[in-house]
């Protein structure tokens, strides 16, 4: 690992383990105080040179070799090795020092205290021992043999002092880096067991989204079939049923994926012009006949001053997903009364602040502390009585979050709450280049295309047939990979419909054998487009670097099934 310079005197703790942090930056702050202290006593020693030339130019060596060292030693993988020649060289060099002044005060000798510390602290108590045992046979000569601070020699105690000193602080240095070393393997093991708990629980969410979206989309994908035929009143009521049924389920599945993806850090999150107030009014637009059926009013309330027709730079479906919590929420936590939706300008920035005022039931300030928690409601009776998962603020409140914003409630117990979510959403630049040559759009006609659908599911690919049926598509059904293949020609099909999770041979195994086939013939690519309930981030990333054009989600969206069967192409998006 290259290190810069800033580096190797301050090792990021990013990059190595803690242990190698806190030893790399302990042996830097000791070089860079010793090596500027060293320069001081060596300038000031400077008028003696003449008749200590040895001892001053060692100390002004050992001073200039105190501040490179951390250039060398740090980030080295000889890093114990460099640094305890570099210890050997400073102690050495200090009861040089300490041995040709004598004295049991003097600055060499209280130097070797602080190199004692130091050394045991960045290599461990080994050879921290070393440099006590050298320290204190130094101390022990200037204590009998050299000059004591009376001017006598021998057993001081002042000399008891400085043995019990190093003593101290050996053990204390000693005792600190093994303590740090214990307490970081354990916390590094909690941190292996975290991340494989982690990992556990995204391949769980990943299963049970198949194993749920699969049989679901049985169910929507065939109300919408039936939707589209002859129906009587009753039978079309209990179509609805359905549908309104699986989409409430879909949606519950949709937050608990969102806020997985969010806690995993995969939540992509687009920067395209939209328009705030055109967005506001599609949402109340949408919750209206709800707020009517329940005898509220719902209306839309924009500051005086702000221009409506300003387009906005965010993730116009991120948006819409916190406000289609925030407004679901008010009218289904209000009896009587209005719901109201206000924009205003945040102050000397280009923000917005969308507030959701309601007149409903509100709520104490111990439950306005506890609803944005994942899987909480503001009151246990709260999932009896209006049903929910509890995930909606949660995700609402990470959703802001991740946009650069934040999200804000009072609540007053009787009279309704106010929910205020702030984003920061720059004006667009209208300064957009204007395109004067004339495209001619070579747009594929949809209708008798050529389709192939390959999924293990009967029900899956008999929805997948009834939602192409509206373009008169020409539809084959393929139960396997094998028997995908087995039917492939090159130039056959115009577009291929592939299940990624199929038995025996999976959808980028089938895939990876119809790209052989088609090289072989050197014919062009056919568009293939994985159809699967594994939609998280990190899967469709997978499906593009193999070699799919595209992907759609199950339950199958009939819109997006007839436009990807229409427009479809080898270009991954």
């Amino acid at each position: 690992m290259r290190m810069n310079w800033f580096e190797k005197y301050w090792p990021d703790a990013a990059d190595l383990d803690r242990l190698t942090v806190a030893s790399g930056r302990a042996l830097a702050a000791f070089c860079l105080l010793a090596g500027t202290g060293g320069l001081v006593i060596t300038f000031l020693n400077l008028p003696t040179i003449a008749d200590f030339p040895v001892e001053v130019t060692l100390g002004g060596v050992a001073a200039l070799a105190c501040l490179l060292a951390p250039v060398f030693i740090n980030g080295s993988r000889q890093f114990r090795l460099r640094a305890r020649v570099l210890g050997a060289f400073i102690m050495l060099a200090l009861v040089f020092l300490s041995v040709s002044n004598g004295a049991l005060y003097s600055p060499p000798n209280l130097l070797l205290i602080t190199g004692v510390m130091t050394f045991t602290l960045a290599l461990g108590a080994r050879d921290g021992l070393v440099s006590l045992l050298l320290a204190a046979a130094t101390y022990i000569y200037c204590g009998f043999w050299g000059v004591g601070p009376d001017g006598s020699a021998g057993l001081s105690s002042e000399l008891a002092a400085f043995l019990i000193a190093i003593g101290f602080l050996w053990v204390g240095a000693a005792v600190f880096r093994e303590e740090m070393g214990r307490s970081l393997v354990i916390v590094q093991a909690e941190k292996v067991k975290a991340d494989r708990a982690n990992a556990a629980k995204s391949e769980f969410l990943a299963n049970m989204s198949h194993e749920i979206r699969t049989p679901l989309n049985g169910v929507l994908g065939m109300a919408t079939v039936l939707e589209a035929s002859r129906l009587d009143a009753g039978q079309a009521r209990a179509v609805g049923v359905i549908k309104t049924s699986g989409t409430h389920l879909l949606s519950m599945l949709n937050d608990v994926l969102d806020l997985s993806k969010i806690e995993a850090d995969e939540m992509e999150l687009e920067d395209i012009e939209f328009s705030p107030v055109e967005l506001i009014q599609g949402i109340i637009d949408l919750h209206r006949p709800s707020a009517q059926a329940g005898g509220l009013t719902l209306k839309l309330s924009v500051a005086r001053g702000l221009n409506l027709q300003a387009e906005r730079l965010g993730d116009p479906t991120r948006i819409s997903q916190v406000l289609h919590n925030l407004v679901s929420n008010a009218i289904k936590f209000t009896s009587k009364g209005s719901v109201e939706v206000a924009i205003d300008p945040l102050a000397e920035t280009e923000g917005l602040a969308i507030e959701v005022r309601d007149t409903g039931c509100g709520m104490t300030a111990l439950q306005v502390e506890k609803i944005f928690r994942p899987f909480v409601q503001a009151d246990s009776s709260t999932t009896r009585q209006y049903g929910g998962t509890g995930l909606g603020l949660a995700i609402t409140q990470r959703i802001a979050t991740a946009m650069g914003g934040r999200i804000m409630v009072e609540s007053v117990v009787g009279e309704g709450s106010t929910f205020r979510v702030e984003l920061p959403l720059p004006r667009a630049d209208h300064r957009r280049s204007q395109i004067e040559e004339i495209v001619e759009e070579t747009q594929v006609e949809a209708c008798g295309r050529r389709i192939l659908v390959v999924d293990d599911s009967a029900t899956n690919r008999l929805v997948a047939a009834g939602l192409l049926r509206p373009i008169e598509a020409q539809v084959t059904l393929a139960e396997s990979g094998e028997q995908a293949v087995q039917l492939f020609r090159p130039g056959q099909y115009d577009v291929i419909f592939m299940d990624i999770r199929m038995p025996v041979m999976d959808g980028f195994e089938t895939l990876a054998e119809i790209r052989r086939i088609e090289a072989d013939a050197g014919a062009l690519p056919t568009p293939v487009i994985a159809m699967t309930a594994n939609v998280m981030g990190r899967q469709v990333d997978q499906y593009m670097k193999a070699g799919f054009a595209d992907f759609i989600a199950k339950p199958i969206d009939q819109a997006r099934l007839l436009e990807l069967a229409s427009n479809a192409s080898t270009e991954p998006v």
